[in-house]
């Protein structure tokens, strides 16, 4: 029988998270969902633990880190189910949350994605926003977002708590767990592969938005998403590809003129500098050091967004909304 949900997991060096990202979704009957693991040619022995811990999954190997996007793309090559789940090996759903995804997204064309939380409690907004125009950018950075509505056209980047009541519309859902119904990932054509990682989800929700799907974020299904620990091995200073990408997004995406790029560029670099201000201010009030790291990496966002050209990189296929 053809299962409802194919979950696409892409691993590197992911031993330490694997198997209790597989023990969320063991009890799920193989008629509702089929596991596939493509793993980026880990050195840690991810493939091989999987294939010999769980045998019911499927795994793909790759002879080389083919990057986030290549790799969801192959596992949803091969993938048969109704819908289509992309799910980080370091997130964890919650007992009903498949079901309750699988439901959302079947009931129509739709990119679903769950409330995610992180465990750390210091993320103040939800993976889930409006496009990375301009106006929204600056609305987060500014602060001006917490102060109105989500209908606003005054929201920000990202949706905040209080402005979640039930299952909202948004214009982009994090990858970290992301369900499609097969029909909109076929039409899509599954992710850009521009970037190495990051930013292909937003990419992926606008083309979907544009070609007539719902994006949302769904009542009732949640996650917990350690950032950051998908992989072991990583570079210790954090990467700051997220901005960078999203910006290379904005200008591909939107083609705006360049005093609009040098306007995205200035805010998002002083939103960094703002950040790092403010969590130097909390490490000194609290003693914690933890927040000393966090403003030194908001200051390195800072300084790789300001060192972005402003120009615009030829391309092919993007989203232009």
């Amino acid at each position: 029988m053809t299962p409802r949900a194919s979950a696409v997991i892409v691993t590197y060096n992911s031993l330490h998270v694997i198997d209790s990202c597989l023990a969320q979704l063991a009890d799920v009957s193989d008629t509702d969902l089929e596991i596939i693991v493509v793993d980026n040619s880990s050195s840690d022995g991810t493939a091989e633990h999987v294939e010999r811990r769980w045998p019911g999954v499927r795994v793909i190997r790759n002879d080389s880190n083919a990057g986030f996007a290549a790799a969801v793309n192959i596992g949803a090559g091969h993938a048969t189910g109704l819908a289509v789940l992309l799910l980080n090996p370091d997130c964890l759903l919650a007992p009903d949350a498949l079901a309750v995804l699988t439901d959302a997204c079947l009931s129509g064309r739709r990119v679903v994605a769950p409330v995610i939380e992180h465990p750390t409690g210091r993320l103040a907004v939800m993976d889930c926003g409006r496009g990375p125009r301009l106006v929204p950018l600056l609305s987060h950075y500014s602060g001006i977002s917490r102060l109105v509505p989500w209908s606003s056209p005054l929201a920000g980047l990202y949706l905040l708590p209080r402005q979640f009541h039930g299952t909202t519309s948004v214009e982009w859902v994090s990858g970290a767990c992301l369900m499609a119904d097969r029909v909109t990932w076929d039409l899509l054509g599954g992710m850009t592969e521009r970037w190495f990682m990051y930013a292909e989800d937003v990419e992926l929700c606008l083309r979907a938005g544009r070609a007539g799907a719902d994006v949302q974020v769904v009542a009732g299904a949640s996650a917990i998403h350690s950032i950051g620990g998908s992989s072991t091995g990583a570079a210790a200073s954090p990467s700051s590809a997220w901005l960078v990408n999203l910006f290379d997004l904005y200008k591909i995406a939107y083609r705006p003129s360049w005093p609009a790029r040098l306007a995205w560029r200035t805010v998002a670099a002083a939103g960094m500098l703002s950040r790092a201000a403010v969590y130097r201010l909390r490490a000194r009030r609290s003693g914690e050091q933890q927040w000393l790291a966090e403003a030194a990496a908001f200051v390195q966002h800072a300084k790789a967004i300001s060192a972005v050209p402003l120009s615009i990189v030829p391309t092919s296929g993007e989203v232009r909304p």
